[in-house]
């Protein structure tokens, strides 16, 4: 069988549409996604496809597992990008549940990237590491040496609610492509609490403690108060091989309400006042945690069980 010139010409150009077809199709699935900075946004649009700001992320983009909170997609923000050496880096990312009209959980995530040339490539990812009640606001993120060739990562956060503000820190082991905690369930490390919640209390603060006195105040200022500023130093002397002692060093000033008399009847104007004894106090104290390698934590092994004091506990 022997075919014309047309023949051959439309058997050639059938032929080479194939192999262009084919050519253009495993260019396509070769093509490696990157991104050319390690700009937040740029490393975001990397790992969430189509990822905007204000956009919710639903599955299959978002891999959190946990359906009890993220059946209706959440919102994804950059937290911090790490640079871990020249050609290796590690974004940190917060997941906030879609409905934000009552206290949720969130979820803290890490995406690892080598660089290749001038090309940042997506090379491992966390998806759930950890979590922060959406009231917790994430004040600095830190890298510390913990050993030689061991980094830990220190994350400190804050967390304001009637008239409290709370800074505290969490501590993780960051691994090659992992990060752990280092600290007990349920257990982060205090670093300032202050409570000013009644304007008795505000106007002590302002100067030296002084002595114990007697004062005399209005039910809308001063019942059922506490007055205290607790400022903490994190020091951590890195080990030999393993992480290092953490000493955690309180300054405080504090003052009492101890109540004396309830006063059952109101003044001339229709107020109730409360009379108090006002005890103050500037204590100093430490907590020295060791690393319990069984464990993989941290465990207090000196010093104070708590820098609160135990009328505050009451």
């Amino acid at each position: 069988m022997s075919l014309s010139l047309p023949g051959m010409l439309s058997v050639y150009y059938f032929l080479r549409c194939i192999l262009l077809s084919m050519l253009l199709f495993v260019t396509a699935c070769s093509k490696t996604e990157y991104a050319d900075t390690l700009e937040p946004d740029a490393l975001m649009k990397l790992v969430f496809k189509g990822w905007q700001a204000d956009s919710i992320v639903k599955r299959p983009i978002l891999k959190i597992q946990d359906d009890g909170f993220n059946k209706n997609g959440m919102y994804l923000a950059p937290v911090k990008v790490l640079k871990l050496a020249d050609d290796r880096a590690v974004l940190l990312t917060r997941a906030i549940p879609e409905d934000t009209g009552k206290i949720s959980r969130d979820v803290l995530a890490a995406y690892w990237f080598k660089r290749d040339g001038e090309k940042w490539l997506l090379e491992a990812r966390q998806d759930d590491i950890d979590s922060l009640r959406s009231v917790q606001e994430i004040k600095a993120v830190k890298i510390i040496e913990l050993a030689p060739a061991r980094q830990g990562l220190l994350i400190e956060y804050s967390q304001s609610q009637r008239g409290e503000t709370d800074v505290l820190a969490r501590l993780y082991m960051l691994r090659q492509h992992q990060i752990t905690t280092l600290l007990p369930e349920n257990q982060d490390f205090m670093l300032l609490m202050k409570e000013f919640n009644h304007a008795d209390c505000t106007r002590r603060m302002k100067k030296a403690p002084g002595k114990p006195e007697r004062v005399r105040l209005n039910d809308r200022e001063g019942r059922d108060g506490n007055c205290l500023d607790i400022q903490v130093k994190l020091e951590l002397k890195p080990g030999k091989d393993l992480p290092g002692e953490i000493v955690l060093s309180a300054n405080a000033k504090m003052f009492e309400y101890r109540e004396i008399e309830r006063h059952d009847l109101p003044d001339a104007n229709g107020e109730y006042f409360t009379s108090y004894e006002v005890i103050p106090s500037a204590p100093r104290s430490t907590m020295v945690f060791h690393y319990d390698e069984a464990k993989g934590k941290y465990q207090r092994v000196s010093g104070s069980r708590s820098f609160l004091p135990d009328w505050y506990r009451e």
